[in-house]
């Protein structure tokens, strides 16, 4: 059975509800009233409505929005994951290379101890990128 009233019944047929509020809101209630040149009690119920429609649409639109964050925030907490290891198995490369000491062509040496600089950046970077999360 539907609880719904009929389209035809008027709403002066509807029993009336009583409504206490301060005199500051109900002037700026008949102020916008006037303006939207309806009655109080219209503006009263048309306020109520979009309110309480919007409100659902807005709740979803909302969860949407922050799903999409906490996505968006996954994704950048695992990039930061993949970029930390990356970098520290590149560093370790770079130390296993200059533990060979005078053994390595001198070219080696100096790209290893440039690429652990950009490491130290790049850590430093990382660390930054992990602190604004």
């Amino acid at each position: 059975m539907s609880t719904k009233k009929p389209v035809d019944e008027k709403i002066s047929n509807i029993p009336p509800f009583g409504l206490r509020m301060l005199p500051d809101l109900k002037e700026r209630i008949a102020q916008a009233a006037e303006k939207s040149g309806r009655s109080m009690n219209a503006e009263i119920v048309s306020r109520l409505e979009f309110t309480l429609d919007s409100h659902v649409a807005d709740e979803k639109e909302l969860r949407s929005v922050v799903d999409q964050v906490e996505e968006y925030k996954r994704l950048l907490i695992e990039k930061i994951n993949n970029q930390k290891g990356q970098t520290a198995l590149f560093k370790s490369v770079c130390h296993h290379i200059l533990s060979y000491g005078d053994d390595i062509p001198s070219e080696l040496t100096k790209f290893a101890e440039e690429m652990l600089s950009i490491y130290s950046v790049e850590a430093s970077d990382i660390a930054t990128d992990v602190e604004k999360r």
